[in-house]
């Protein structure tokens, strides 16, 4: 019985030949078959249910609580509807009226949710965000790395617009990431919305180091090393060209070895490969 263990990984090209339980057992490493890419790692959008593992509330413990929540549009506020909902600073205890909202006085509306950003080379933080009035340099839009200040506006912003941050010095960690509104003791006004907030992250992944293939009794498994942040996939063939492979098991990364199994081995030819998204 021949085993051929093809090992998808940014590692040049190398071949070596051992022997397990008296079975010739192939293993090739390659150029990578499925590089890493881009990764969704955060998405919101406020079309489900919202705060969910958002944390919101007014850190001013003056004046009347006003925070972040999800607003229909075509019912709420004067923006254009881009999507039925969005998220707005005062979305909980605005004043006004619901088609004529205003902030309250003394409000620090915050938003926040930790993000992992460790196993990335880059991230970014996209988002879309409309100001249709404020309380121009003096009231203030903010979004924060935990203490660091990564954006700020403190004008009107009359249309919908894309606003894209380079989060790149942050990788490598888990950190907090947070929106947050700000009004001072007089004049309020509409505020801030947003939508489409989404942070992806572009992966740096380390070849895996592939150590004790074997087959017995129907299984096939293999060791490898794992980094967090990233999945592993042990695929499957019968046939040395394959148009496709079959994902046999799938694990997360834990920073330390894994063993994956392929239960369904049967005595015939069998390629592998494993593949790190």
């Amino acid at each position: 019985m021949h085993l051929n263990l093809i090992v998808s990984s940014p590692a040049p090209t190398r071949f070596m030949v051992s022997t397990v339980f008296g079975l010739l057992v192939s293993i090739v490493l390659l150029s990578a078959l499925h590089a890493p890419g881009q990764t969704v790692i955060l998405r919101e959008d406020f079309e489900g249910v919202f705060p969910g593992d958002w944390m919101v509330g007014d850190a001013d413990f003056d004046g009347d609580d006003a925070y972040w929540d999800d607003v229909y549009l075509p019912l709420f506020g004067s923006p254009s509807v881009r999507t039925d909902w969005a998220g707005y600073c005062a979305g909980t205890g605005y004043g006004g009226t619901q088609f004529s909202p205003e902030y309250q006085d003394d409000m620090l509306g915050i938003m926040a949710k930790t993000i992992d950003l460790r196993g990335y080379s880059s991230a970014t933080l996209t988002f879309w965000q409309i100001v249709p009035d404020i309380e121009s340099g003096v009231d203030a839009c903010f979004v924060a790395i935990d203490q660091t200040d990564v954006y700020a506006r403190s004008s009107p912003l009359a249309s919908w617009t894309q606003q894209t941050i380079n989060l790149t010095p942050y990788v490598g960690a888990t950190h907090t990431l947070s929106f947050q509104f700000y009004s001072d003791f007089s004049v309020t006004a509409e505020g801030w919305y947003l939508d489409d907030i989404v942070v992806t992250g572009v992966g740096s992944v380390t070849p895996p180091q592939l150590t004790n293939p074997a087959w017995s009794q129907g299984n096939f498994t293999v060791s490898l090393s794992t980094q967090t942040g990233f999945t592993y996939y042990l695929e499957a063939t019968d046939t040395l060209n394959p148009i496709s492979w079959t994902t046999v098991q799938t694990a997360p990364g834990t920073g330390g070895v894994l063993q994956l199994t392929d239960s369904t081995a049967s005595p015939q030819s069998r390629f592998y490969r494993v593949r790190v998204e």
